[in-house]
């Protein structure tokens, strides 16, 4: 015999036949587990028995009982209902009580699946949004009905194209989609985009297989044009909660957002999904009372701390407050504090009572933390600008300084006494120099001019530096090749790199250690220890090994995110090694960061390995050539000291000097002159006519005309007029006789084209 249905018991409705035949087939169902009665009034059976076509056809038209399952018993020679009137089933009668079981025991399954389905998509259309299922290359699995109604199509007309063909999000850039970033970072991925005058947010959460690996995603789409109107689906969504929460639960840990649902007055947790203890990072408990959550300390925006009856879910139980978006600081079971926007909302009976009270997280850390960091950096940016500003005065003095120095120093004979003291002045001013360097570097301004350099002499020549940086309690160890270890690269880059990364080694060993800088060669053909990163190619390697505190692996995996910081509060920006990662990048290299906790940290940067022979600069940099010059220059300079310095140094060199101090005074003196004058030697930025702008117009009359920029503003200043520090024909300040006047030699000889 067919077993008992399971679960609630299955109601059948004994419609007609005789009373003998009714007692018989109440026998065989109630003693299978079924119910049995001959009235409808005490509401809708699960099934129907009965004998007659025209009572069949009664029930069928019935809208109380249209959808409620007919099992037909007929005699031979009886006559059928046809149509949408028929039976859903039909046996002889006398029915084989086996048979009658069965076939009672499907029809009343069919029928709850029939239910389950119905209450299945009502949940599913009961939450906020959109919402698809994506398999691993963006084809729709499945929608829910408000995606349908969304773009005007059927679902079956969305299965199985690609999300990009449905909006929104059509018009978004598609290496930066959220399912694009998701599928490559395995984590829930979200942007905000418009489509058709209305703005949604988009969250995309990763589907993975047993594996671990990419398999789809579930897409929700959620309309946040009206706060308010969202408020109400959540709403909505937590009324569903108390009799479908089984049915919910892979839909509710899918979302983003926290759910908690308590019984009213009593406070016991009802419902809660897996997002709240990923917010919390702590237990909580079903069944618990309202105490378990409020175990977890909260504050408001203004510090003050929420007492019991002050939060969100216990006004919602007990007065039926409707909260939407309040901002919340939450203490989490580790001690660390989370950003959250809460809302609440109580549900009703029919009656209208409070009966629960369901809150929902949404956490926003990520966003405030970005928010303070904007803050943060622009506070960064206004520095820079400071500091770029403060630099270009100081070399403007430095240019006057070291210049006229130099020349008092080549005047004085060796064995003056005088030229003692005029070496300290030029010394002094080098270390200034020095300084203005490193302020544009703290401002990340710093003019970038790549050159061939020994990374060897480069390492020992600020090892000293480092010194200071690290500590007495830490040793500084360098083992470095004998060879040249050449390399095309920013001497000011690569000293970031190296404080950079000195600075995080000294924070990892605050009881002291070992740093160990050390340098290598690699070829990838020839060494199978080579990191897979590198291209093929030969390479200088520059290790430093420290003996601190290590990291796991989920904090290496974060390293070079701008923003990120192991550092407590205030300790530092989290830009330092973005920073160096963009330097060794931007030198065509690769960084390789190698850690355990406990045994320290190394960070290996390799850099291709420069063929070229070693440099000692540009321009400002190689030796002066001795050629005296006849040529006539155009010397254009708002700063009346540079100006007059730049004169003398080229007179003492046999140049004739035209000085302007202005675009406009430049273009008097070229009106009169423009037939002898060969070079024009002009700062950058000036006020009105800027040197590029100056320089335009005069070689629209005179295309052959040679030009000579100078400037000590940083080479973002530089860039919006349209230059760059690295241009063959640019000096920088502060620069020295010998630098300028071999500058001016290579222009006017066309080792430089003078462009």
């Amino acid at each position: 015999m067919a077993r008992p249905v399971r679960g609630t018991t299955a109601t059948v409705l004994l419609a007609d036949g005789d009373a003998g035949d009714r007692a018989t087939i109440a026998r065989i169902l109630e003693q299978d587990g079924f119910t049995v009665r001959e009235s409808i009034s005490a509401g809708p059976p699960d099934l129907i028995l009965l004998h007659g076509a025209d009572l069949c056809r009664q029930f069928r038209q019935d809208p109380a009982t249209r959808q409620i399952p007919i099992l037909q018993l007929h005699r031979p020679h009886t006559r059928h209902a046809a149509g949408e009137a028929a039976a859903d089933a039909c046996l002889a009668d006398p029915a084989e009580p086996g048979a009658l079981i069965a076939v009672a025991r499907a029809l009343v399954r069919l029928r709850r699946q029939d239910e389950a389905g119905r209450q299945s998509q009502g949940v599913l259309e009961a939450v906020g949004g959109g919402a698809l299922v994506l398999d691993s290359c963006g084809v729709i699995q499945q929608v829910n009905k408000a995606v349908c109604e969304l773009v005007g199509q059927p679902a079956e007309e969305l299965i199985g194209k690609h999300y990009l063909e449905v909006p929104p999000g059509t018009a978004e850039s598609e290496e930066g989609l959220p399912f694009e970033r998701a599928r490559r970072s395995l984590r829930r991925e979200s942007a905000e985009v418009e489509a058709g005058g209305r703005w949604f947010r988009v969250v995309v959460d990763p589907l993975l297989d047993a594996s671990g690996v990419f398999a789809g995603a579930v897409r929700s789409v959620a309309d946040v044009t009206d706060r308010r109107a969202a408020a109400r689906e959540r709403e909505r969504l937590l009324s569903q909660l108390a009799s479908e929460r089984a049915r919910l639960e892979t839909v509710l840990q899918q979302m983003p957002a926290g759910v908690i649902m308590a019984e009213a007055p009593s406070g016991k947790l009802v419902l809660i999904n897996g997002r709240v203890e990923s917010i919390f990072r702590g237990p909580f408990r079903i069944g618990g009372g309202i105490e378990d959550y409020l175990q977890y300390p909260a504050f408001r925006p203004n510090g003050k701390a929420y007492r019991p009856e002050d939060h969100p879910l216990a006004r919602t139980i007990r007065d039926g407050e409707v909260i939407t978006d309040e901002e919340m600081e939450l203490v989490r079971a580790d001690g660390t504090r989370a950003a959250a926007l809460v809302s609440a909302a109580p549900i009703r009976n029919p009656e209208g009572s409070i009966i629960a009270g369901a809150l929902t997280f949404h956490d926003v850390t990520e966003r405030t933390q970005l928010e303070h960091q904007l803050r943060q950096a622009q506070k960064m940016e206004a520095m820079g600008r400071l500091a770029g500003g403060v630099a270009h005065d100081f070399n403007n003095l430095l240019t006057v300084i070291g210049g006229y120095g130099q020349m008092v120093r080549d005047a004085l004979d060796p064995k003056n006494v005088l030229r003692k003291d005029v070496e300290a002045i030029l010394e002094a001013s080098d270390r200034a120099s020095t300084l203005t360097r490193q302020l544009l570097t703290f401002s990340r301004r710093q003019m970038v001019e790549p050159r061939v350099l020994d990374l060897n002499r480069h390492i020992a020549h600020i090892s000293r530096m480092l010194r200071r940086v690290i500590r007495e309690d830490i040793e500084l160890v360098t083992i470095l090749k004998a060879d040249p270890a050449r390399i095309k690269a920013d001497p000011a880059q690569i000293e970031q790199v190296l404080l950079n990364v000195a600075v995080n080694a000294k924070d990892a060993m605050p009881k002291g250690g070992k740093l160990t800088v050390q340098t290598a060669y690699v070829d990838t053909e020839q060494d199978a220890g080579a990191p897979a990163e590198l291209k093929p190619g030969r390479y200088v390697a520059l290790s430093m090994t420290d003996t601190g505190t290590g990291m796991d692996a989920e904090t290496q995996s974060h390293l070079f995110e701008p923003f990120f910081t192991t550092k407590s509060k205030g300790k530092g920006t989290g830009l330092g090694l973005s920073m160096v990662y963009g330097i060794v990048k931007q030198n065509g290299g690769e960084i390789v960061i190698a850690s355990e906790i406990g045994r320290g940290t190394t960070v290996r940067v390799f850099f291709p390995l420069a063929e070229d022979r070693l440099k000692t600069g540009g321009a400002a940099g190689r030796r002066p050539a001795h050629r005296p010059g006849t040529e006539t220059i155009l010397v254009v300079e708002d700063d009346a000291e540079v100006r007059k310095l730049a004169a003398e140094m080229l007179s003492r060199q046999g140049y004739t000097v035209l000085e302007a101090a202005s675009g406009s005074e430049a273009l008097r003196l070229w009106r009169k002159h423009a037939g002898t004058i060969e070079l024009l030697l002009s700062d950058v930025v000036m006020p009105l006519m800027a040197g590029p702008e100056l320089a335009a117009t005069l070689r629209a009359e005179r295309p052959d005309l040679k030009v000579l920029y100078m400037s000590g503003y940083p080479e973002e200043v530089m860039g919006k007029h349209g230059l760059t520090a690295s241009e063959a024909t640019f000096i920088h300040k502060p620069f020295t006789s010998d630098a300028l006047v071999h500058a001016v030699r290579l222009v006017l000889d066309g080792e430089h084209d003078g462009g």
